[in-house]
């Protein structure tokens, strides 16, 4: 397998992940509020809590490891909609530095 189709699946691995994160913490979220008599309020918020955490932590490390755009300064684009006209920008991370 190559490298390049290696981290883009560990890249999409990362945000599935991050994905998951989000639903079970709104899983959580709406048993608590429902509050049934039958569900133990530490257990749920216990568990749901942990596994919010480790699936978070897993899917950010994961983006962060294979991001897809690195640049030359080393600074990630966190959000893609900053793309300036001109290479003058290129200190603000969203933009290869120039050569």
């Amino acid at each position: 397998m190559k490298k390049e189709s290696k981290e883009a699946i560990l890249f999409e691995i990362g945000k599935f992940l991050i994905d998951i994160a989000k639903l079970v913490f709104g899983g959580v979220i709406l048993a608590g509020i429902m509050k049934y008599e039958n569900i133990n309020q530490w257990l749920l918020f216990g568990l749901g809590g942990s596994v919010v955490l480790a699936c978070f932590s897993a899917g950010a490390i994961l983006t962060a490891l294979f991001k897809k755009r690195r640049y030359n300064n080393g600074i990630d684009c966190i959000f893609m909609c900053c793309r300036p006209v001109s290479s003058r920008y290129w200190h603000l991370g969203c933009y290869p530095a120039p050569q």
